[in-house]
Order: C-alpha cells, then sequence, then structure tokens
C-alpha cells in the first residue's frame, strides 16, 4: 500500500476511534439525546460532526439546534 493511503487509512481509523470515544462521553451522565447535541455543539462541532458522532440525521441535529435557539432568543431580546 502507498505511504499516502496507509497515513489516509490510519488518519480514518483514529478519526473513528475519536468519534466513538466523544459519542461516549456524550451520553454519559445519562444525557438525552439533545443534551449531547446541544453539549457537542457547544465544544464547537458543527452538526454534520455531531450527526455522524451519535449517528443521527443531520436534520435531527439541526433540528435539535433550531429550537434549541429560538428558546434562547427571547432571552436574549430581553436583555437588549
Amino acid at each position: 500500500m502507498p505511504e499516502q493511503n496507509q497515513s489516509e487509512v490510519e488518519r480514518n481509523d483514529v478519526v473513528r476511534r475519536l468519534d466513538a470515544i466523544i459519542s461516549l462521553l456524550s451520553q454519559a451522565e445519562g444525557r438525552t439525546v439533545r443534551q449531547s447535541i446541544l453539549a457537542l455543539s457547544n465544544a464547537g462541532l458543527r452538526p454534520f460532526e455531531i450527526a455522524r458522532i451519535l449517528g443521527k440525521e443531520q436534520a435531527t441535529v439541526r433540528g435539535e439546534l433550531s429550537r434549541a435557539k429560538s428558546k434562547r432568543e427571547p432571552r436574549s431580546n430581553e436583555e437588549q
């Protein structure tokens, strides 16, 4: 196997393992899927990354983030 292909395989393996670890940690302590999505988003992950990690559809992740944002908006309007 050429060196470049080998390093790509190794990188993909590392990414897969990190995704599994992040998924386990994000769902620890009885967190709901919604709580996990919000925690991963707050950690800076993008919706497609969160969906991949949690094994959910991107639409599910985007929907949860949108609902969370709409619930927060009235508070930010009151502060202004």
